[in-house]
């Protein structure tokens, strides 16, 4: 009896010493890749803080993790669009200056740039003359004065009917509430009043390539008419969003940082798992 017990306990200690290893691997593992990406996080925020200073405010760790986040999130969305690296590129340089020159969110020009480029080949687009029709929707919308909700939900509708090829009475009824600047466009590009546009419409003759060319035409009256607002304090916050996002974003890409945090936590989930299995065997006895 004495000997199985004594037999029982060192196997029981062997366990334990194994659970601790393992806990000691994943711990020191992730831990290593925890301290490189803290490291970067450290280098950002010192560049980030005259920017800070200007601004009138501090960028937290997590914030910095969201900025790096929405400039994977643009990057993967024209990933999706775009045939290799220098499309990418040309995309990604693209939509950032689009978003400066409009005071708008990067993630929302992205959008809609990615469904023109989606749907290029339908409409026969190049793509520079997406950007293009993105910059000149982008105004357009900004024209509206709308409310940023209702804006979401025309831009939503409009991809809509470009991905269906025709403007339909669904969307236009949404463009009439949330973006009236872009159906001022399209009429102006058509050399139609707003009623015969609305006929248009009824009548099926809004395909996805009458409406790109005419917003094309359309393009000097529409940045005439942008150049004369005045940008909004939310416009304005716009600017440093999308200024700050490419810095992280870039600075990330560079250093790796939010690829060697992942990598830390994907080692201290793979290990966990053999600890939990240790704990299970162990717990047995």
């Amino acid at each position: 009896m004495a000997t199985k017990l004594g037999t029982l306990t060192l196997d029981l200690v062997a366990k334990i010493g194994n659970f601790t290893q393992g806990m000691r691997q994943a711990s020191s593992s992730a831990e290593r890749e925890m301290q490189r990406a803290s490291s970067s996080v450290n280098v950002m925020n010192g560049m980030l803080g005259k920017l800070a200073a200007t601004a009138g405010t501090v960028f937290s760790i997590n914030q910095i993790k969201n900025y790096a986040d929405s400039y994977t999130g643009i990057v993967n969305q024209l990933k999706l669009v775009t045939n290799g690296q220098a499309e990418l590129n040309t995309a990604m340089n693209d939509t950032y200056k689009i978003a400066q020159a409009t005071a708008s969110s990067w993630g929302a020009v992205n959008t809609v740039y990615s469904k023109y480029m989606s749907n290029a080949k339908v409409l026969n687009l190049t793509q520079a003359e997406t950007a293009r029709l993105t910059e000149v929707t982008s105004k357009a919308v900004s024209i509206s004065g709308s409310t940023t909700e209702a804006a979401a939900g025309a831009l939503f509708q409009f991809g809509q009917a470009l991905d269906g090829n025709i403007l339909r009475a669904e969307e236009y009824n949404s463009l009439v509430d949330g973006a009236g600047g872009l159906l001022n466009a399209m009429a102006k590009g058509l050399g139609v009043t707003r009623g015969e546009l609305r006929q248009m419409m009824l009548d099926g003759k809004l395909s996805g390539q009458v409406i790109t060319e005419a917003l094309l035409k359309a393009g000097d009256s529409v940045d005439e008419l942008y150049s004369k607002t005045d940008t909004t304090i939310a416009a304005s916050f716009n600017l440093i969003t999308t200024e700050v996002t490419k810095m992280v974003g870039e600075f990330d890409s560079a250093t790796g940082a939010s690829k060697t945090f992942v990598e830390g936590i994907t080692t201290l989930s793979e290990n966990m798992e053999g600890v939990v299995n240790s704990m299970m065997v162990g717990a047995a006895f």
